[in-house]
């Protein structure tokens, strides 16, 4: 395995996950070296963290670039070794930085080893051009940036107007 800024960040981010059953709380602090990461004291009691991101960067040459934030209110150890959020929120990025895709869920599981993220429930999902995907159950790959959906999708896309204005 090489040993870069973008590795060590991507291990240091699946730490957080790790130690939330520890009862402990990684907090990534915004800066140009993705693997800056801190210990920092725990947010509440029984291993649950509150309010935290993982981020993820690309492989070089845009190691400073992220790829993707995963986001949640809360994260909660559950007895498998994977982790309930809350309030799930996940942002993918092109290497530009442009936004390419958003996803927002009341609650998910996260496997940190696997680096999925799924749910049975509700979700919404927006991609960077305004297209507007709801439905139930999906499953996040987040290395591959992979994006499943199950049941009930429904989709919004957005079309320009019907109407052109003449001068």
């Amino acid at each position: 395995m090489k040993s870069h800024p973008a590795t060590i960040a991507a291990l240091a981010c699946r730490l957080l996950l790790v130690l939330v059953g520890l009862g402990q709380t990684l907090s990534a602090q915004e800066t140009n070296a993705p693997a800056a990461v801190q210990i920092a004291t725990p947010s509440a009691s029984f291993g649950r963290v509150k309010n935290f991101s993982v981020p993820d960067y690309f492989e070089p040459p845009n190691q400073n670039q992220m790829k993707s934030l995963l986001r949640g209110a809360e994260a909660a150890p559950q007895p498998d070794g994977r982790v309930l959020i809350r309030d799930l929120h996940v942002e993918t990025y092109r290497p530009d930085g442009a936004t390419e895709f958003v996803i927002r869920a009341p609650e998910c599981l996260y496997d940190a080893a696997a680096q999925v993220a799924s749910s049975a429930s509700r979700f919404e999902a927006r991609t960077g051009d305004g297209i507007v995907i709801r439905g139930e159950g999906f499953r996040w790959q987040q290395t591959g940036s992979t994006f499943n959906i199950s049941n009930r999708v429904h989709t919004v896309i957005p079309q320009p107007d019907l109407v052109a204005s003449k001068p």
